[in-house]
């Protein structure tokens, strides 16, 4: 008996299709859903968490992706606390690996997700308890890698909440809200170009971040020693540009860096920079470069660098120069104990007053074994007032160039009126002694 190979493959084409029928009404035919079940299954076994989903469905042309609505994940530690929440997660699966009942994503996308993230006093994530790895460190390293293999992803108007409880001096939180972000990884490369914006609560005017550039797994984590407590190695590495519309400096301070935030620190900061985030000895360095920054009255260009990003005892460093201003209106910004403590009685008893132009300053800043700031630089005085000399002589229209050392400022270049006198190259050497500032004063005068 001759069997017509037309007839076998169209009885093979019935069963596939009479098999996806029984799939896709499994529920209505037997009371259970086959394919959520099995797809939960998957992705529980993925996450390693608890995972709800009101409907899943399973869509095989023109590719075969999976639609989730309503979507819930449990976190590891606390089985009753939602960390993830999504209205609708659109996934398009890797073929080759769902027939092998392997469920890997192509491309994901999330519509207003709500991500909680925590860092535990032990200095762990919440989204890393309970991955598979012998070490923390191993964990982060394989969940960023396992990020980068799929093409795309998606975010749209997402919410983040970031609380860390690791650090002594107090517990952090902060919000993203509107969070929207695109990532295109590259065939074969475990890196990316990457945008990611979102705005952050603010009283008055908005105030908002953007992200744009190439992100890839770190080349160097697995060398470092992470921090302890913090016993997670950085993941990945990021090069590209920031821009920011009024971001509220206390609030970043407070955040990012140590407490007390000094007073001073206030206002809103426009800013575009070049800025990439890279593995350090503790936590992350960043660097910016190229900053062009307005904080309110105050222009600045410069550059800046952390080091130890999150960790207990982080540092910087920012160089920067600035327009004409207000004396006064600097000091409000950079308190002058940043360059000794002795600074403010002298400001106040000399009744120093005038424009300033900040030719190079560098600020730098530590936390061990306490907050310090310090500040050194080169300014140029234009239309100054003092009180100047042992007897206070007031001077105006005073002119000079200012350099500030460790421990003293010198004065040179001194023009302007003295008393009934007229100054010509003046010069002036301050230096902070324990037991209060000395002067020294040469100048020419007629």
């Amino acid at each position: 008996m001759r069997v017509r190979p037309r007839v076998v493959v169209l009885s093979l084409l019935g069963l596939v299709v009479v098999g996806a029928l029984l799939l896709l009404y499994s529920r209505e035919l037997f009371g259970v859903d086959v394919i959520k079940n099995f797809f939960l299954q998957q992705l529980e076994t993925s996450l390693r968490r608890k995972i709800e989903v009101d409907r899943i469905k399973l869509v095989v042309l023109p590719s075969v992706r999976l639609e989730l609505s309503n979507v819930g994940v449990y976190g590891h530690d606390d089985p009753t606390h939602v960390v993830f929440q999504a209205k609708e997660i659109d996934i398009v699966l890797r073929l080759l690996p769902l027939l092998k009942k392997q469920v890997v994503a192509k491309r994901i996308f999330l519509d207003e997700p709500t991500v909680t993230l925590i860092r535990n006093r032990s200095g762990h994530w919440n989204v890393l308890a309970g991955l598979p790895s012998a070490a923390k460190d191993e964990s982060a390293y394989q969940m960023f890698s396992r990020l980068l293999q799929i093409r795309e992803a998606t975010i749209q108007q997402g919410h983040i909440t970031i609380t860390d409880e690791a650090r002594p001096d107090g517990v952090r939180t902060t919000k993203l809200e509107a969070v929207e972000m695109a990532l295109k990884v590259y065939p074969g490369k475990a890196q990316g170009d990457l945008h990611i914006s979102a705005s952050l609560p603010a009283e008055a005017a908005p105030s908002s971040f953007s992200l744009t550039g190439t992100i890839g797994l770190s080349e160097s984590s697995s060398s470092l020693a992470a921090e302890e407590p913090y016993s997670v190695h950085p993941a990945f590495q990021f090069d590209g540009e920031i821009e920011t519309t009024n971001l509220r400096l206390r609030e970043a301070a407070d955040f990012f860096g140590p407490r007390p935030v000094p007073a001073q620190l206030q206002g809103g900061a426009n800013l575009q920079s070049r800025i990439r985030v890279a593995p350090g000895v503790a936590g992350y360095d960043v660097v910016l470069t190229e900053i062009a920054a307005n904080v309110d009255q105050l222009a600045i260009t410069g550059k800046a660098n952390m080091a130890g990003l999150l960790t207990s005892q982080p540092t910087f460093s920012i160089t920067f120069a600035s327009p004409t201003i207000d004396l006064k209106t600097l000091f409000a910004r950079m308190p002058p104990q940043w360059i000794h403590p002795q600074l403010p009685g002298i400001v106040e008893q000399r009744q120093l007053g005038g424009t300033v132009e900040i030719v190079s300053a560098t600020l730098t800043g530590a936390t061990a074994p306490s907050p310090q700031l310090s500040l050194t630089g080169d300014f140029r005085i234009e239309k100054g007032t003092a009180l100047i000399g042992n007897d206070r002589v007031p001077t105006q229209d005073l002119s000079a160039t200012i350099s500030v050392e460790p421990g003293r400022i010198r004065v040179g270049k001194v023009t302007g009126s003295y008393g009934t006198l007229q100054m010509t190259d003046g010069k002036a050497v301050v230096s902070f002694l324990m037991k209060g500032p000395g002067w020294s004063w040469t100048s020419a005068a007629t």
